[in-house]
C-alpha cells in the first residue's frame, strides 16, 4: 500500500492507497480503523460521512423471535450498517436465572454452556450480515446473571465467561449499566421499568438516550437549558409470549432501531416496528 495525504472520513486517521476498484478508481484504506472507500477524499478535511448504526434490543436467546431476527438481517443487507450495537440481554440465561434460583424442577435440563452457545450463535448470525461493521454488546441484566452466579460459585471462574464467549463471536462488550456514547446520543441497556420509563430516563441523565430492557416502545422529549433531549426504548427481538408469562397481557413490541449520525454528532433515530415477523421500509417488505 502506498502512503498518501488523505484523511479517513471515519476516524480522521492516515489513509493509504490500496490498489484500485474494478472501475479503475483508487481504493483508499485507513491504517487505523480499516475503513475502505473509492469515494474522492479531501487532503485538508475529512469527507462528510454519515455513520450508520443498527441497534438490536433484547433477543434473550434461545428464545429470540427467529422471524423477526431474520427480517432484521435481511434489512441489514440493504442498510449496510457501519456499526452493530446490541443493547443487552443477548441471552436469556434461565440456567442461572434470578427468578428460578430455587425452582429445581423448572431448572431441570438447563445448562449454562448451552445458554452461552445460543447467545454467541445469535451474535455470529448478526455479525455475518455486516462483517466489516464494528460490533459491540452493552451487557444487560440477564447477561449479568452469569457474573452473579460465578460470584456465588467461584470454583467456576475461568470455565464460563459472557465476555469471552461474546468476544469469540466477534463482539466486544461494555459492562452492565455503563453508558456508551455514539455521537451526541447515549445508549444503555435500560435503567427503569416503570410506566413512564422514558420520562424517568431523560430526567435522570439530562441527555438523549436509546435503550431496551422494557421490551416496549416509548419516547419522551424534554427541553433543557442546553437544548432538547429525548429518551427512546426500542422494543425487543425475543419471543412475545414466553412460557413464564402464562399468556398474561403485556405491552411488549418487536422492533429495533437505526441511528444515522453526522460528523458533528447530531443523530437521527428511526424505530422500526415488526409485526408477525415483517416490517416495511421505503416500500419494501422485509421478513416472511
Amino acid at each position: 500500500m502506498d502512503a498518501c495525504d488523505y484523511k479517513c472520513p471515519r476516524c480522521n486517521g492516515n489513509v493509504f492507497v490500496h490498489g484500485s476498484a474494478g472501475s479503475g478508481k483508487p481504493r483508499y484504506q485507513c491504517k487505523d480503523c480499516g475503513f475502505r472507500t473509492t469515494s474522492p477524499l479531501s487532503k485538508d478535511e475529512p469527507s462528510v460521512m454519515v455513520q450508520k448504526y443498527l441497534l438490536l434490543p433484547d433477543t434473550h436467546a434461545p428464545f429470540e423471535n427467529k422471524r423477526a431476527c431474520n427480517a432484521v438481517c435481511e434489512f441489514a443487507e440493504t442498510y449496510k450498517p457501519d456499526h452493530l450495537l446490541h443493547i443487552g440481554d443477548v441471552g436469556d440465561y434461565q440456567s442461572v436465572s434470578y427468578w428460578l434460583k430455587n425452582k429445581r424442577k423448572d431448572l431441570e435440563g438447563k445448562k449454562l454452556k448451552n445458554d452461552l452457545d445460543a447467545a454467541a450463535g445469535l451474535l455470529k448470525l448478526f455479525g455475518s450480515i455486516a462483517p466489516n461493521a464494528t460490533k459491540t454488546v452493552l451487557l444487560g441484566n440477564h447477561d449479568h446473571w452469569v457474573y452473579d452466579y460465578i460470584n456465588e460459585h467461584p470454583e467456576l471462574e475461568g470455565l464460563f465467561s459472557v465476555e469471552r464467549s461474546y468476544l469469540e463471536a466477534g463482539w466486544k462488550t461494555i459492562p452492565w449499566n455503563e453508558l456508551h456514547k455514539i455521537g451526541k446520543l447515549y445508549t444503555t441497556h435500560g435503567l427503569y421499568t416503570n410506566k413512564y420509563h422514558a420520562n424517568s430516563t431523560v430526567h435522570a441523565l439530562s441527555a438523549s438516550v436509546i435503550y431496551g430492557h422494557t421490551h416496549d416502545h416509548q419516547v419522551y422529549p424534554e427541553s433543557f437549558m442546553d437544548g432538547e433531549k429525548m429518551a427512546m426504548s426500542i422494543g425487543c427481538l425475543c419471543d412475545m409470549n414466553p412460557e413464564y408469562l402464562k399468556n398474561r397481557p403485556k405491552k411488549w413490541m418487536n422492533g429495533f432501531a437505526t441511528v444515522d449520525i453526522l460528523p458533528n454528532g447530531q443523530f437521527f433515530p428511526d424505530f422500526i416496528k415488526i409485526v408477525d415477523g415483517k416490517f416495511c421500509r421505503m416500500g419494501k417488505i422485509y421478513g416472511n
